[in-house]
């Protein structure tokens, strides 16, 4: 028990050097020092005690938070939850740095930037949107390998602690939820601009995702804000 404590601090220690100088630390730093963080920790070491796998590794749970800085956040995506294979999960919604592959929901997304912007980038990595601006959030931070438990119900305080504090500090930002099971967050965004779009998944059943121009509707509202658009 001592030796799980001692192991879960050092993680703690790790994830606060990864955030130095992201503008972050105010924010997560306080949830690590929290008792939700032993629970998260506690309960993901359980898990893998039990030969259970989950997806992505630590090192890439902020991966989002290090790539976007606070104070250029003016975008957010929220996502359901991280792919569920061992490694096609990067840290970053939909993104595919380390497969180096095209994800099916990566390409239902490109698919549709292509309609707006056919001189798009299909870079399958995602961090050059995160480092303009675009904070790419999973509702759920991890997944248990080859099935659908996405671990919501373990991630809600820290997404809960994270959203409201953006919240009290910031206004208008442009926050797309991808998906319905990821409207919970409403509440805590009360001061932002909310956009709905279908999950990218949909597109699986109709053959092409539904999703309202999302990308030139973000550049159109930076425009009127007098923000620099995003290059896709």
């Amino acid at each position: 028990m001592e030796d799980n404590k001692i192991n879960i601090l050092q993680k703690g220690y790790y994830l606060k050097n990864q955030l130095n100088d992201t503008g972050w630390e105010h924010i997560i730093n306080k949830w690590i020092e929290d008792e939700n963080y032993f629970n998260v920790m506690s309960k993901l070491i359980n898990l893998s005690n039990d030969n259970k796998k989950f997806a992505p590794k630590m090192k890439d749970w902020f991966k989002p938070f290090i790539g976007c800085h606070y104070d250029d956040t003016e975008v957010i995506f929220i996502n359901i939850g991280p792919y569920n294979k061992l490694h096609d999960a990067d840290g970053i919604p939909f993104s595919c740095s380390n497969t180096n592959k095209e994800h099916s929901l990566l390409t239902y997304i490109f698919d549709a930037l292509a309609d707006d912007y056919p001189k798009y980038n299909r870079d399958v990595d995602l961090s050059r949107w995160c480092k303009q601006g675009v904070l790419m959030l999973n509702l759920a931070m991890t997944v248990e390998i080859n099935t659908t438990n996405n671990h919501f119900g373990l991630w809600e305080p820290f997404m809960k602690h994270v959203l409201k504090k953006i919240n009290d500090d910031k206004s208008e930002l442009i926050v797309v939820l991808f998906g319905n099971k990821t409207h919970t967050v409403k509440t805590w965004l009360s001061k932002q601009t909310i956009i709905d779009v279908k999950h990218p998944a949909t597109a699986t059943y109709n053959g092409k995702w539904d999703n309202k121009n999302i990308f030139s509707l973000i550049n159109e509202k930076l425009i009127n804000k007098n923000k620099k658009p995003i290059e896709w």
